[in-house]
Order: structure tokens, then sequence, then C-alpha cells
């Protein structure tokens, strides 16, 4: 199990190898995670900036049905790539090195949505989702 918190002025980075491990985290720590994580994650990743009330975080899933029932869910608002990249790049410069890379990554290996403050982009075939927070 490898859990990692870096808590500084400037941010909070969380790590966590398994939904397990990220399911004994107290409730503010995860309110910086998206309320869709579900008991297949692994790989959870997250940094969050408190001055700007922003986060950036990742996680790769095993099952595609709980996942895809919520990119096409009525509640789900569909968004064009380009304003979950415009949101990245809003603060590009706090951007972590792990999420997605612009240079390696086409548009069209991704679905993007908008949902309760965060922008997601699923990467279906790696089985991934990045996601943004915006308070």
């Amino acid at each position: 199990m490898t859990v990692l918190f870096d808590g500084c002025a400037e941010n909070y980075n969380q790590q966590y190898d398994t939904f397990n491990d990220f399911n004994k985290v107290n409730q503010r720590n995860k309110g910086w995670f998206p309320a869709i994580i579900n008991s297949d994650a692994y790989d959870l990743k997250n940094v969050s900036y408190l001055d700007s009330l922003t986060a950036f975080g990742s996680f790769n899933y095993v099952e595609n049905n709980f996942y895809d029932s919520i990119f096409v869910s009525p509640k789900t608002k569909r968004i064009e790539f380009s304003l979950f990249e415009q949101k990245v790049n809003e603060h590009s410069n706090r951007k972590p090195n792990w999420l997605i890379n612009w240079n390696t990554s086409s548009e069209h290996e991704f679905e993007t949505i908008q949902r309760k403050g965060f922008y997601f982009c699923i990467q279906i075939n790696e089985k991934k989702i990045y996601f943004v927070l915006y308070k």
C-alpha cells in the first residue's frame, strides 16, 4: 500500500494504490476527488490548491459498465474536449506531469463531461479517467 500525503503552502498531493486505501481517508481529503469513484478504482492521484480551489486528478478502473453509465446519464452534461483542455490550461503552471499529455494524445481518444463542479475526461481504451475541479 502506497499512500502519499504532501502538504505545503502551495499544494496538497494525494495518491492511493487501491480504492480500499482511498476509502480509509477522511471526508475532507476525499472532497478533492469526485463522488463517482467506484470500488474497482486504483492508482488514484490528486493534487489540489486551496488558493484557487482547483484540483487535478486521475484514476484507473477495471469495469466499464459503471463509468459508461455515468458518461451517458441524463444528469451528465457532455462537453467538448476543448473545454476540458481549457480548464486544465487555466492553471497550466500547476498541471501535474501525470495528467494528459496533449502532445501524445488525440482528443478523439476521449469523451468529456461536466458534473458537479468537475470536468471529466475518460480515456476508454486505457480505462483511465482524468478530472479537474473548479469550486
